[in-house]
């Protein structure tokens, strides 16, 4: 099961993952005060991961928004990938971009376990 994020409720968000299985997660970004979903058409994700003083990329986890008009962005680790990653606690930014703009829409703790 996919988490769901609804950025109505709180802008901070917690994550983690295991080494050497599938981290995946689904960011859902919706409007303030209709809840209704944001379309993210014309717009490219990003995840990146740092170490506790924000001062050095663990890792930067590109986002697939597959269907633009429903507002929901996807985050996905392979087992390969989750197991070149430090056991350790970090932060996460979560930024999506269009061609002039950048918006941070979540940030949080990212906690790597075995």
């Amino acid at each position: 099961m996919r988490n769901k994020i609804d950025f109505v409720e709180t802008d901070l968000n917690d994550l983690s993952c295991h080494t050497g299985v599938t981290f995946e997660v689904d960011i859902l970004l919706t409007d303030y005060c209709s809840g209704i979903p944001n379309n993210l058409s014309g717009y490219s994700a990003m995840m990146l991961v740092y170490d506790v003083l924000e001062s050095e990329d663990i890792i930067g986890i590109t986002g697939s928004i597959m269907e633009p008009e429903k507002g929901i962005i996807n985050f996905h680790l392979s087992p390969t990938q989750t197991n070149t990653l430090d056991v350790g606690n970090y932060v996460h930014h979560i930024d999506i971009s269009n061609n002039t703009n950048t918006y941070r829409i979540c940030q949080g703790t990212f906690e790597v376990q075995e």
